[in-house]
């Protein structure tokens, strides 16, 4: 075997922890990496693709009074491809004492939907009259299945419906968000639960996108002329998934942690090949007075590192490939797309290997080359570090404590690797302290939003009603006042990608309804319901306290991902510690040797240790708190305009700098118990001699 070869390997195993070290920066890495990438690609074809499979609409018409069979009249303007009229209205669902918005789709012909269609995995669950097919993200919220009998609460009358089958409908709002239920029915079933609005919404497509806005125009024509009302019209105009906005600011937060993850396991690379070479300098030094060229020294350490990044890479490619797809499934089930297809271009995984091995090999030239310029007779003659200037500096004579003293001095030896040490501690406590920051600024937002709330329930009703009515309808005994607001109707929020282009709602009455102190408000809240059914239509209802689980809801998916996100790149930090943590003792080797021959106890150089890496934790600290306020500013205003429409209100948690607090007292222990325990079991005379 050719002896650089036989050398290389030995390097390898010949210290198993620090190249145990370099196999696991390099996955860190690589593994974060290449799951964002995987995922990122696979959410963002299969979700574009999953929205077109279901023919979605190119505009809607809301027209009162509309005849189904005037749709073969409509069908003959130029342009357009297929009409749909579908009905919808929405009910109430009572599940364990609590209503739920739930919004009915009724279907004409489950064997024939042509426009945002939806699969049907199994003809034996089309519903039938009193069966409903239930849209499978509201299952979590209903807690039915299929199977289960459901209730539906509409003008005071409560009708079973049996869950015939659950089924996928790509493209809705993910129900969890809103505390939605969805359901289908037939027409026969909507006779029996009284689903008599003359409201359609009248679905199209279009041949021809670019003349949509002339389509609409003919449509309208022709459907005014025949005396037709309409009262909205809503045009796709960015033709993409409603949720697509969502899960792409998701993907980018995690793209972040990705590159990042990269960035600080390049940072850990070199820190640990340095720790590897600095043991190395007499070999090196031997190696040129053989007259080995820097060439060849270079190569064989290039080598080294390719073997073990090799090695890592192809386990973070495969691992991240798994995982990639358990996080696209979650992202899929969350905002409400199927994933058909997860293979992979081949360009992800030339970028996935070139970040597992180009990227370890070039960072690794820098301590490498550092290394050739240490000249021979100087390798020859290494003892580690003989730099005591800093022990001159007068402002550290004043600390009493001579341990403290000497762990201070320490840590300020190499003032490059002080800084290498605290940037990733301190990007990791700046990402948590973030997070906690910005779910206290959710949490401050929803709570503003709240209290500014005089009433304890919101019921929308489907027309509008004069104050006096409600008088005489509701019960007054429970009720401290009742606020009547007379507003346009848009039947539902639309979603992003759908632009409303025309108006003509009527009016309806909104009431925020306060109780009196002391009383049950769920009861009460049902009670007012009950009553309103009887005379009226209820659209939608809720109270604030149920608006407080959905944001809570919210908070904790947010906070998890961030969370988990911040703990990745901490792991990497104390990584990093214990590798710089770990050159540092091996560069002082000889001096810590001394201190043991002349009596010196390892409880007291154990001390030293701690004090210097918790002096490094502390400044760690103080930047990281520095550097959380931007990110939470960027952060804050991101989710803001993601969840809310608007800007968070900025506010800082003193739990997550006592959290961080915490964690940045925990880690010089643990660096410092892992390198003095493997210190104290080397030899006095191995330290003298250091070899």
């Amino acid at each position: 075997m050719n002896i650089r070869l036989r050398k290389i390997l030995e390097d390898v195993f010949s210290d198993l922890t620090k190249t145990l070290l370099v196999v696991l920066t390099i996955f860190i890495g690589t593994f974060s990496f290449s799951t964002i990438l995987n995922s990122y690609i696979i959410t963002d074809r299969e979700m574009d693709k999953s929205y077109q499979a279901t023919d979605p609409y190119n505009f809607v018409l809301t027209v009162n009074g509309f005849d189904a069979d005037f749709v073969k009249n409509v069908e003959n303007i130029d342009n357009v491809k297929q009409v749909e009229p579908r009905k919808t209205e929405m009910v109430q669902t009572d599940a364990n004492g609590n209503l739920f918005e739930t919004e009915i789709y009724v279907i004409d012909n489950f064997e024939d939907i042509k426009i945002c269609t939806f699969d049907i995995p199994d003809k034996d669950i089309i519903p039938g009259t009193y069966e409903a097919l239930i849209e499978s993200s509201s299952c979590t919220v209903a807690n039915n299945h299929k199977g289960d009998t459901i209730t539906i609460r509409k003008d005071g009358m409560d009708y079973k419906l049996l869950i015939k089958g659950e089924i996928k409908a790509d493209g809705t709002d993910p129900a969890w968000m809103h505390d939605r239920i969805y359901l289908y029915i037939n027409r026969e079933t909507a006779k029996r639960l009284n689903i008599d609005n003359n409201y359609y919404n009248i679905l199209f497509t279009v041949k021809n996108p670019e003349l949509t806005e002339n389509t609409i125009q003919s449509v309208r024509d022709l459907l005014e002329k025949n005396g037709y009302e309409i009262m909205g019209i809503y045009i796709n105009e960015k033709n993409e998934h409603p949720n697509a906005s969502q899960m792409n600011s998701i993907i980018f937060l995690f793209e972040f942690f990705g590159i990042l993850s990269v960035v600080l396991s390049a940072i850990l690379i070199v820190n640990v090949i340095s720790s590897i070479l600095k043991k190395q300098t007499k070999q090196m030094a031997v190696m040129r007075s053989f007259g080995a060229g820097d060439g060849q020294i270079t190569g064989m350490y290039v080598l080294f590192v390719v073997i073990i990044a090799g090695f890592s890479t192809i386990i973070a490619v495969f691992l991240g490939k798994a995982a990639s797809k358990l996080f696209s499934s979650v992202i899929a089930s969350l905002l409400v797309f199927s994933i058909v297809d997860y293979e992979l271009p081949v360009w992800a995984y030339v970028a996935e290997s070139f970040v597992g091995t180009v990227i370890p090999v070039l960072v690794s030239l820098i301590p490498v080359r550092k290394s050739l310029k240490i000249t021979v007779d100087k390798g020859l003659r290494d003892y580690g570090t003989t730099d005591n200037r800093i022990r001159g500096y007068k402002l550290f004579s004043k600390i009493k404590n001579t341990k403290v003293q000497m762990g201070i001095k320490n840590a300020l030896r190499t003032p490059k690797r002080l800084i290498s040490s605290m940037i990733t501690i301190m990007i990791g406590g700046a990402i948590l302290m973030s997070s906690v920051n910005l779910r206290a600024s959710l949490e401050k937002t929803y709570s503003d939003i709240l209290d500014a709330y005089t009433f304890d329930a919101q019921i929308i009703l489907k027309d509008e009603y004069p104050d006096e009515f409600f008088e005489d309808v509701l019960n007054t005994e429970d009720i401290e006042s009742i606020t009547n607001i007379k507003v346009k109707y848009n039947e539902k929020m639309q979603p992003e990608n759908v632009q409303l282009i025309y108006d003509n709602s009527k009016n309806i009455s909104v009431l925020n309804i306060k109780y009196r102190q002391g009383t049950n408000i769920q009861e009460a809240y049902l009670k007012s319901i009950s009553r309103l059914e009887g005379k009226t239509g209820v659209l939608k209802s809720n109270t604030v306290m149920n608006a407080e689980d959905i944001y809570n809801k919210h908070l904790l998916t947010i906070s998890s991902f961030l969370t988990f996100a911040s703990f990745l790149v901490i792991l990497v930090g104390v990584i990093s510690l214990i590798s710089i943590c770990g050159i540092s003792l091996a560069e002082r080797q000889r001096e810590i040797g001394v201190m043991r021959a002349i009596g010196g106890k390892n409880r007291d150089i154990y001390k030293i240790v701690v004090y210097e890496n918790l002096f490094i934790s502390i400044l760690s600290l103080f930047l990281a708190l520095l550097m959380s306020m931007p990110i939470t500013h960027l952060s804050t205003d991101l989710f803001g305009k993601l969840f809310l429409g608007g800007a968070l209100s900025k506010t800082v948690s003193f739990s997550g700098i006592l959290i961080w607090t915490a964690v940045s007292l925990m880690i010089p222990v643990i660096v410092s118990v892992v390198n003095a325990v493997r210190l104290n079991k080397i030899p006095v005379k191995n330290m003298l001699s250091y070899e």
